[in-house]
């Protein structure tokens, strides 16, 4: 499964992925997959959310 989540993430978002964790909470019935991003090449600019 994690070969597989990993292709798919890095397919769609055109990243490389750096990090890969899941796990499981039985008790709380609670399942998490986090995915760790190789950092994007400096571009220097800088942008800032509009919040309006």
């Amino acid at each position: 499964m994690r070969e597989e989540a990993v292709a798919t993430v890095e397919e769609v978002l055109g990243r490389k992925v750096s990090a890969y964790l899941s796990d499981i909470d039985t008790t709380a019935n609670v399942a998490a997959i986090v995915f760790t991003m190789e950092p994007l090449p400096e571009s220097g600019r800088v942008a800032v959310a509009d919040v309006g």
